[in-house]
């Protein structure tokens, strides 16, 4: 029986007739394989877990701070998993150090990594595509940096999610090119992503390697790519009524795709942290006085 039917089943026994068991009791069937964990957590009275929320931090340039967020936490509310998402995009910023106006030099950086999200989304590199902005070598080397700003940290370490940007439909709109923004780009972006995690990831593994032990996955950095740039169209730019009329910015309509984008490829590890975070919440100490 899917968990959505065992719950609605569960809501409608009234109490008075029905005693149900302890939920360590409980079983699925013959096999005696344990209740899934979501159903578990709404009979179980000793675990509460209403309070536990996974951060998602949404850093980048205006293609965030322009809003898709705000449609991106309502995708959330709306699925009922218990997400707080912060915008903390800067209209004109860029990944690269010592382009116009780099994110690094941001009030926002600093603000996004003292919340210590469990998930950070970033959406640079349209800014990046100027030409007197652009140099592949250093984009990749600073915007994987960036991500390691983020990924170095423990508690909670993020995963990082590099966004290709959406492509551009106007040449020279805002100073950036068509030809780098619909061309270089895209592969940049994920040349970073993998970058950033290698720098972390590197190192413990060749010691693991020279101790003949393999790595527990939970000591991995993990980041991703989620490719807005073919979904907004691609470098076919079949998608122009979701761009503005500028030609670089989203539509609302383009808004709204951009964040189910997110969604679709987020959702997924989002509700196995949720699922984590429960079950260590869930975990009661031998000595809990510390006695």
């Amino acid at each position: 029986m899917p968990i959505a039917d065992i719950s609605a089943l569960l809501k409608e026994l009234p109490a008075e007739h029905f005693d149900l068991p302890h939920v360590s009791e409980l079983r699925t069937h013959a096999f005696k394989v344990p209740l899934p964990g979501p159903v578990i957590d709404k009979l179980n009275p000793a675990v509460e877990t209403h309070h536990l929320h996974v951060r998602i931090a949404c850093i980048g340039d205006s293609i965030t701070a322009c809003g898709y967020p705000k449609y991106l936490q309502e995708l959330f509310d709306r699925a009922e998993i218990k997400v707080q998402v912060r915008n903390f995009g800067v209209c004109g910023a860029t990944a690269q150090r010592f382009a116009d106006q780099p994110y690094w030099d941001e009030r926002r950086l600093e603000e996004a990594r003292q919340w210590r999200p469990h998930f950070v989304v970033s959406t640079l590199g349209s800014n990046d595509a100027k030409e007197g902005n652009w140099d592949r070598k250093s984009f990749v080397k600073d915007y994987a940096d960036l991500g390691v700003e983020f990924l170095e940290r423990l508690a909670p370490r993020p995963e990082v999610f590099f966004v290709t940007p959406p492509p551009v439909y106007q040449d020279g709109a805002f100073d950036i090119s068509q030809e780098i923004a619909n061309g270089e780009l895209s592969k940049a972006v994920e040349e970073a992503a993998v970058a950033a995690a290698r720098r972390l990831n590197d190192p413990i593994e060749a010691q693991a390697k020279r101790a003949r032990q393999s790595v527990p996955a939970e000591l991995l950095v993990r980041t991703g790519v989620i490719d807005a740039f073919t979904m907004l169209g691609g470098d076919k730019l079949r998608r122009r009524n979701y761009i503005d009329e500028d030609g670089v910015h989203l539509n609302e309509r383009g808004t709204k795709l951009l964040a189910t984008t997110v969604f679709a490829d987020v959702r997924r590890v989002v509700s196995r942290c949720l699922r984590r975070m429960a079950d260590a919440a869930s975990v009661v100490p031998e000595d809990p006085l510390g006695l």
